[in-house]
């Protein structure tokens, strides 16, 4: 059986660390790489082509900078990169933003999961 591997992106450290404690038991799934900004998804996309990338909405762009105006990650300008760049890449997004809105641009987006 082929490993799945995997790109957790999001700035929470406690979160971030949490999913990779639960997925580093699994024999099946190998974790490639961890961020939590717009410049360190595409860094790890780019390097690892993963078969999953677990995505948070709401990081910053850009790593170790305060949130601001400058600083906002765009997370649908994302998806479609991710597709554009790694098709083979499936998109799950874990978010504590679950209105339908949100959902519905996800979807139209391109992702494959929504929890």
């Amino acid at each position: 059986m082929a490993v799945i591997r995997v790109i957790i992106l999001d700035d929470h450290p406690l979160i971030q660390h949490g999913i990779q404690s639960l997925l580093s038991d699994s024999q099946d799934i190998e974790i490639v790489g961890a961020g939590g900004s717009g410049e360190e998804l595409r860094r790890l996309v780019e390097a690892h082509h993963p078969d999953v990338v677990l995505l948070d909405l709401n990081m910053p762009e850009q790593a170790n900078a305060k949130r601001g105006a400058g600083n906002v990650f765009r997370p649908f300008e994302a998806m479609a990169w991710i597709i554009n760049v790694s098709p083979q890449t499936r998109i799950l997004v874990i978010s504590q933003h679950f209105d339908l809105t949100t959902v519905e641009r996800a979807a139209s987006a391109g992702v494959h999961g929504y929890l």
